[in-house]
């Protein structure tokens, strides 16, 4: 049902083309486990369903039942502690096979850390998270830094292809964001330290990021010549949009 009302694109980034859904389908399965594992059963919220909303900005998972035990939402993919008040539910998916061979639910703690890291390989916002007594929501930005006019500037600064990686973090960073090696990973979902620091070090050596500090301390941030917005016409923005691999469907 989701992928029916869901666009798709191809995007180029380095040398591939990839196909892309709107919203990221490994991301909108955990969520949507998340929801029909966790919920509230009780007789109190009977007749209660899981609700998913779809707008043109954002796309809304809601289900009855707070979150539950110690877990709180500033911990979520961070923490590892985990709590379930559907314990043999949780069990029975976690053992169940899905078609990629993958288990349903994976396991315990690890889901939503999976679930940011594969929004940031695709260039897109994190979810927000939202509990009170009675429902907890997940709500997903339909909007991705790689956009049109984001890719046109990438494409005016005159690089070779970069990776998905770096695109992201050049466009968050024009967009005013002080990015450390460990803020790159977290952003982009590159998981090797010595493999962010040598995406980091290209853009540097381009002349589009200017690096302070050592070590430790590093950190990277767009260089001023380069940061100023691109305005380019509805035709300009067509091509370059063409040529940096978005494509409307």
């Amino acid at each position: 049902m989701l992928k029916r009302n869901m666009r798709r694109r191809s995007i180029v980034s380095g040398t591939f083309r990839v196909d892309e859904w709107e919203y990221p389908e490994e991301v909108l399965r955990e969520a949507l486990v998340n929801a029909l594992v966790h919920r509230d059963y009780s007789e109190n919220a009977r007749g209660m369903q899981v609700q998913v909303e779809m707008y043109p900005d954002r796309l809304v998972i809601r289900n009855p039942g707070g979150l539950y035990g110690p877990v709180e939402v500033g911990s979520l993919g961070v923490s590892t502690v985990t709590s379930s008040r559907n314990r043999a539910l949780l069990k029975i998916l976690e053992d169940t096979p899905y078609g990629d061979g993958q288990m349903v639910c994976e396991n315990r703690g690890t889901g939503i850390a999976r679930m940011l890291v594969v929004l940031g390989e695709a260039g897109m916002e994190p979810p927000r998270f939202s509990d009170d007594i009675s429902s907890f929501s997940v709500e997903f930005p339909n909007h991705t830094l790689l956009d049109e006019e984001a890719l046109g500037w990438l494409a005016s600064l005159g690089l070779r292809p970069l990776s998905r990686s770096q695109m992201t973090a050049l466009v968050m960073m024009r967009n005013g964001a002080v990015l450390t090696n460990s803020g790159y990973r977290a952003s982009t979902g590159v998981r090797d330290s010595r493999s962010a620091t040598r995406d980091l070090k290209e853009l540097v050596d381009a002349g589009v990021v200017e690096q302070a500090g050592t070590r430790g301390s590093t950190t990277y941030q767009v260089a001023s010549p380069v940061q100023a917005p691109v305005v380019l016409t509805a035709n300009e923005e067509g091509i370059l949009a063409a040529l940096w691999g978005i494509v409307p469907r």
